[in-house]
Formats: C-alpha cells, structure tokens, sequence
C-alpha cells in the first residue's frame, strides 16, 4: 500500500462547517461508520458522542445486546453514548481531545418507569424477570408522532455562531414508548481558561403526552396517562485501558486499575462535590489491604504495558439540576414523588439522587437478580438510595427494597408509590453506595485508595476543597462492571414536562476534574439563568474569535503559517500567538504532557511550557521506575510557544493571499523536513477589568484555543486527527476535508522540474537510508522512508535483490516533492529486512540505487 504523504503536504485553509437538521424518513449522510445523526463533541478539550434511540437502526449487530423490532423489554436505552459497535467510531470520554485513550468501554442513559396498575402493561410481552408494573422508555418507529418533524428530529453537531467559534450544540428530539417526548439539547465550549472546555452539559426535557403505548405498536395502550414514578439513569463500563490506533483499530493496555468512585468531600462553598469519577489506579495485584509497597505505587500510569506513561487522566459526571419546565435555572426544582429536592442542595447536595456500581452486567454480579438490562432492576437501582439497601455493599443477598428507616415511616417493599415520608426529622436516606465510608471501615470504602487527599498537595496553592477525597468509596472494576447515576422517582402529569440537567467531563488528576465540575456548575447557573426562558452566552467569558489558518511549506523548506484578520472584530483584541507540536524530540510525562493542559495558554515566554503552568505529578506516586517511554507529542498537545505578535506589530506580518491577511515563517531549527507538526494560532484579549470566571476568579487575558489546528475545523469529519491515510477506512481522500480534519500536517520539498534533476542541479535521494528499526519523524506506530526531490510525471519502482517488484508508486500532478513509502508491499504485507533496488523514472532520465531496511 502507498501512503500518499504528499497529499497531506499542503495544508490551505477551510473551514468545513457539517451541521444540517435530519427530517427522519429522508435521505441521511453518513460520516464515518457512525449513525449519520450521532452528536459528535469534539470542539472542546474533552470529546464524546450521543447517538439518541431515534437515530440509531434495529440491525443484527447492536452489539450493546439489544434486540431486533419493537421490543419493549429488551430495547431499553434511549440515548447510547460514545462506542456504537465495537470500533471506537465515536470519540468515548476522552480527555484530552484527540488523545488516543479513552475511559469507558460504553455509556449510556435510560428512562424507566413504575405503574403500581394491573394495567399498565397490558399488551407487550415480558418474561418473569420483567414485572408487568415496570417499562423502558423508547423509540419506535410507529409511534405517535414518529412522522412529526417537531417531535422527531436531528440537529446535528454545529458551532452557535461559526464567525467566533466558542460553542457547538447538538439538538434532537423522538417520542417514545412511555409517551413522553425527549428533548435533548447539549453544549460544549471551546475557552481554555478556568477548565470551561473540559464539559458537555446536557439538557434532557421530558414532556408527557399522556398516550402510553409500550409495545410500540402504533396503537395507544392508555391514552391520559399520568407518569407515576419515573427515573432517569446514566450507565457506565470503565475500561480505562484501552487505546485507538491510527489504522481504526482498537488495542488494550491492561494492569491499570479499573477505578470508579464518589467523591462526598465538600466543594470550596461548603457543599459535597457529589460527582462520580473514574481514573487509572494502582494495578490491582499491587494492592494487600489496602497498601502498596513503596515503588509500586503506579496510579496514573494510563497504560502500563505499551504507553507506560504517568498521565493521569480522569473523568466524571454529575447532575446539575431537575427542573420544571425548561433547564433555566431560575424555574422551579421538580421535586421527586417524596416531596424531596431532586439532588439536595447546601449540606444535602447529593442526598436525594442514587449511585450504585457493581462487578458485572447485573449491577452487582451478571446472575444477581434484579439484574440491570431489566427495566425492574434499573429502575430500583437508579432509586437505590430510598430503599433500605439497593445493592451498596454489592450483595444480591443483602437487598432489601422496604422504605429506607431513615426517611419513611411505612410502605410496602418494592412499591415506592406507597412510601410515606416522616413528618419530621427525616435524614439522608443510605440504600444506596455514595457515602459508604460513613457506614464501613475506611478499608472497606477506599480498597483502592483513596489516591488523594489533597493533603500532600498544600504546596501546589489548591483552593480549598479541591483536590481531597476522603469520603464515598472507590471501587476497582475488572472488566464489564458498571457504575450508575440516577434521579428520581418523578410524577409528570399529561402536557407538563421536566428537565433534567446533567454535565459529564474530563481532567488531570481529581483537582482538574473538580474544576471542570466547578466551572460547568458555575456556567449553568449564569449562562442558563442569564435571559428569562433562555441561555445567554454573552455572560460566560468570551476570547476573541479563532483565527482560520493555513499550514504550509515555505521555499526555505521551513514552515509557514497564515491566518486571517476575523479576530480583530472583538474590541478587546490584543494580538496574535503561534503554538507548534511536535513528536520530535519526544518527552516524558512526568515532566509535562497531561501536567500542562489546564494552563499553558497562559504563557507569554516562548518556548515549552514553564514550570509555574505545570501542575503537579501526584504525591502518591512512586513508580517512577516504570515511566520508561518517552511520548510524541500528537495534536493534543503538549504546545510550545514558538510567537508573540501583539496588535502593534501586526504590520510586520501583512501578507495578504486569499482569506489571509498574515504570515509567519517558523525558521526554528527544529523544523525540519520530513518531519510531522501541528500549529494552531490564537488570539488573544485583554479588557480593562479583566474577565470574570467560576467562584469570582479573575484574569486579566484570554485566548481562543485550539479549534484551528493545521486548519481544522473544530467539528466531527468522521474520524481521529490522528488517523493514518493508508490503513484507515474513515480517514477523508480530498484535502479539503483532511484540513477540516486537523490532520498531521508533514513538512515536504518543493516539486523540482526534471531539467533540474537531469542536469545534477537537484538530487534524487531516499531518507533515512538505511532505515534501522525507526525514523525520527515516525509517529505513533507508524514507519516510512520519504523519496525525495521527485519530479512530475515520474514512476518509483521497488524491487527485492531477487528482481521481483516490491512496490511501485506512479507520481502525477504532486503538491510536494517527496513521497512517501509505508514499507508496506503492494500486495499489502510489510517487507522483511534486507536490501532493495529502487529504480525512479522520470522524463529525460532514470536513477537507479539501493535502499537498506533493518528493522
């Protein structure tokens, strides 16, 4: 196969904008092998998808174990999350965008409700582990209102204003079985500071209609139906472990700890930080009660067989609120059939939703009933708190679904309708796993840690409340365990509707996903609550557009850089700064990489990122030993500073071509040709005042981010930034989209004309010669030599010492004078070592000479 490198050479401005409304019944475009409606995020520094029930097709191969038809039983989630079938298609809880690590195998979110009637699942088949008083809520294609565009529909993933490029939204909504209607709207933004890019926030409305119809048949059940006790969960199986490779591929890296959590610990206003959180921790063979002996202690490392990197990286989510109406902040919380608030606020945050995890499909062990692909067991546990013990110490034997002593005077066991609150002196009710410290040994609670505790950190100037963990409990997963987070139980009547408000995210140690829950809570409340009955992003902190950018070969075989002027449309503009990565010379995490993301914008010194923006490596830490391979920067970063242009020396720069009013060559000696990079150009504001962030934190300058990377558009193209050309199905054939894509952008020679090679002025040459094991500018796992100074209309031939061809590359109308060979035979097998005739034809003349592979 042939790596057509010279194709990624040029790399001209275009901003691709993919966003368009599908009316379900018409034409759909696939990008990718994702449902064509899937909401991709990708804008922002923590990526993730949503692929909704009504977008997504009843075929053989769902491999989340869902069923072919209308089954009410078994199809029972209504919006699938990240991993579609097994191939990673859609980006699953990644931080940082365009690393290729992810957390969770799958995630996922359902609506089940509880009827106590005998009636109110007349018609649809179940089994015995299915009660008859317990239904999913889902799409179906026969639905009422399955042919109305205003109740079923996609909006697919878009920027809000694509002149600044701050925020994308994703919108869509489908009936469903229960007959209530969905109605989802989620957002991300694209400002680094304060951790405001590291969050999606999701607003799910759920109105009822009133017209039950659970076996999806198209003909109504009940028609005025009020829901009774409905819950909403979210569901997901930590992996932590595995990594996408260029090629579209899927590998794992395993001995990590499998870890999932809540954190209870008090947020810098005195309220539990009520999140779940999953993270790499120590390899679990490392663990004897609870110790690891010093030097092994190797939490954080995201891959401990291939990566073996201290990175770090965890993730989390929450519910921010459950409101009546729409999601502003300022309508009404919807409280739970109980007469509770539906999370708790102040001290109480947390009390009145449920957590719960478990070893297993089941929640708490694949044969335990009620098992958690049961509309009965999902809906118990996702109301596991008020019960006695829904499963919190992971023990079929131990449930117990009577009303929880500490707020219910009575009730029958299993019926939630008939549980009557105390009148006074109600506590927080525990039969669920969030606070299991305060009821077992700290052992029991923390097995795994607890890995911070914010006390070896008071160096670091961590607010108060970040960072520390010492109550709720972590748990170590081995493989298809899941964790859950669920609201509920609520009443809705007929033509009322609910929204809840859910925010899921990513970071660097427990201090950075803290903060991005800090800042998501902060942005909810102001940007929600900023208009009556609508969100107003004007409140939120707003950098001056990102720059459209090009990326390109300069004669002098260096790179240059241009971008246009949009920028300047923002009174607060102040200038212009010009940040490279590179996978060469590599880096070891514990110095930077993940260590940096939060702050390294911040910089206004050239070069690599300074100590004052690293955060610290966590204290805990001690297998340095096994940090052994230096890493290659990729488009995530980490970023160096390479310019500064502040407005005023903007004149220097002027250049105009097409869209672009600017150029910068970047002449560094580590540029160099042959050699992969990535470049992105931000902008920078200051205001007098400065900006005001989460809990009143202030700067006094902002920048875009990196949304334009080698000319990215900042939106979904149907696979990674990191996907290689050759191997991978999805990665984009015309140049328009690649840039779009942001992908590697290789810095390659000008095409020469074949006078100037036949008369010796050029020479042709191959680089490296010989090839031994790898190249500098390989990245990742791929390899290749580069065929240089290649004249138009010219045929590289390949052939072993045996005469037999190898490989041949015919070169037509190039963009560059180099060309790319992947050591890949034409026949598709990689070639052994040894020595190789190569043989360039080109018009006026022939070279012939000899290339070494030492693998």
């Amino acid at each position: 196969m042939v790596c057509l490198n010279s194709i990624k050479a040029l790399r001209v401005i275009g901003l691709t904008l993919l966003f368009a409304t599908v009316v379900f019944g018409q034409t759909q475009t696939r990008q990718g092998s994702a449902p064509a409606s899937t909401g991709v995020f990708v804008a922002g520094d923590y990526w993730d998808g949503i692929t909704p029930d009504n977008t997504t097709p009843y075929t053989a191969n769902r491999w989340w174990r869902e069923t072919l038809g209308a089954d009410a039983v078994n199809n029972h989630t209504f919006i699938h999350m990240g991993n579609q079938d097994r191939l990673w298609n859609v980006p699953t809880t990644m931080w940082p965008g365009g690393w290729n690590y992810g957390q969770y195998w799958s995630h996922n979110m359902r609506i089940v409700e509880y009827d106590s009637s005998s009636t109110f699942f007349p018609s649809s088949p179940h089994n015995s582990t299915n009660k008859a008083n317990y239904g999913f809520g889902t799409f179906g294609s026969l639905l009422a209102g399955a042919n109305d565009p205003t109740r079923n529909y996609v909006n697919l993933t878009k920027w809000v204003d694509a002149a600044k490029r701050t925020q994308v939204i994703y919108e869509v909504g489908f009936p469903t079985s229960l007959g209530i209607d969905v109605k989802v709207v989620a957002r991300q933004f694209t400002v680094n500071w304060a951790n405001l890019n590291d969050f999606i926030i999701f607003e799910i409305t759920l109105k009822n209609t009133g017209v039950l119809d659970l076996n999806k048949d198209g003909v109504a059940d009940k028609t005025g139906n009020k829901i009774k006790a409905l819950t909403l969960g979210w569901m997901g199986t930590p992996m932590i472990s595995y990594f996408l490779t260029a090629t579209g591929g899927r590998g794992n890296d395993f001995n990590v700890g499998r870890n999932t959590g809540y954190v209870g610990d008090n947020d810098p206003a005195g309220s539990p930080w009520d999140m779940i959180v999953s993270f790499p921790g120590v390899d679990p063979s490392r663990v004897t009660g609870g110790v690891v002996a010093a030097g092994r202690s190797n939490l954080g490392i995201q891959g401990a067989q291939v990566l073996k990197s201290y990175t770090d990286v965890w993730t989390f989510n929450s519910f921010l609120a459950v409101k009546q109406g729409s999601g502003n902040p300022a309508n009404a919380d919807k409280n739970t059939i109980f007469g509770s608030h539906p999370i708790g606020t102040g001290a109480e945050r947390g009390w009145y939703h449920s957590v719960m995890q478990g070893n297993g499909i089941g929640g708490f062990g694949a044969d335990s009933p009620p098992t958690s692909s049961t509309p009965e067991g999902l809906h118990k546990l996702y109301m596991g708190t008020w019960y006695q013990n829904a499963g919190k110490d992971n023990n079929a034997a131990n449930q117990n679904f009577n009303p929880n002593p500490n707020y219910f005077v009575s009730g029958t066991a299993g019926n939630p309708l008939t549980f009557v609150p105390k009148p006074s002196g109600a506590t927080r009710p525990n039969g669920d796993k969030k606070l299991y410290s305060d009821e077992v040994a700290t052992l029991a609670a923390f097995s795994q840690g607890p890995w911070e505790d914010g006390k070896a950190d008071a160096s670091t100037n961590y607010p108060t409340g970040f960072g520390r963990w010492t109550k709720g409990f972590v748990f170590e997963h081995t493989f298809g365990g899941d964790i859950m987070n669920g609201v509920g139980p609520f009443s809705i009547d007929v033509d009322s509707s609910v929204t809840v408000v859910w925010v899921e995210g990513g970071g660097y140690r427990l201090e950075g996903v803290q903060q991005a829950l800090y800042a998501a809570r902060w942005a909810y409340q102001n940007a929600w609550g900023a208009a009556p009955g609508g969100y107003n992003e004007t409140v939120l902190p707003t950098p001056p557009p990102a720059p459209l950018i090009s990326v390109a070969g300069a004669p002098s075989g260096k790179v240059r850089v241009r971008w246009d002027n949009g920028a300047e449309s923002d009174p607060n503009f102040r200038g212009y700064k010009i940040w490279r990565a590179q996978p060469f010379p590599k880096f070891v995490t514990l110095n930077g990489g993940m260590r940096g993301l939060d702050r390294y914008q911040e910089q206004m010194n050239l070069g690599e990122t300074e100590a004052a923006y690293l955060k610290p490596v966590n204290p805990k830490f001690d297998a340095i030993s096994e940090v052994q391979t230096p890493q290659q920067a990729d488009s995530w970063g980490p970023y160096r500073l390479v310019k500064v242009i502040p407005q005023a020396d903007l004149s220097t720069y002027l250049d105009a071509s097409g869209a672009f009013r600017y150029s910068y060559e970047d002449t560094h000696e580590d540029v160099l040709l042959g050699f992969t990079y990535w470049y992105y150009v931000s902008a920078y504001g200051e205001k007098p005042g400065g900006y005001t962030g989460p809990g009143g934190t202030t700067t006094t300058r902002i920048e875009s981010h990196k949304v334009n990377v080698n000319g990215r558009s900042g939106l979904w193209m149907g696979t990674y930034p990191f996907a290689n050309s050759s191997f991978n199905a999805f990665y984009p054939r015309d140049i328009a989209s690649q840039r779009a894509l942001g992908s590697a952008f290789t810095l390659l020679p000008e095409v020469p004309a074949a006078a100037d090679v036949v008369s010796g002025k050029v020479k042709i040459y191959v680089k490296p010669n010989p090839y031994k094991r790898t190249a500098l500018f390989d990245v990742g796992l791929g390899h290749k030599v580069y065929f240089n100074n290649i004249p138009d209309q010219s045929k590289i031939t390949i052939l072993d010492v045996a005469g037999q061809i190898v490989q041949q590359i015919d070169v037509v109308n190039p963009i560059a004078g180099s060309w790319e060979w992947d050591l890949f035979s034409k026949d598709g097998m990689e070639v052994a070592n040894g020595l190789y005739i190569y043989i360039v034809q080109y018009p006026g003349g022939i070279e012939r000479n000899y290339l070494a592979i030492l693998r």
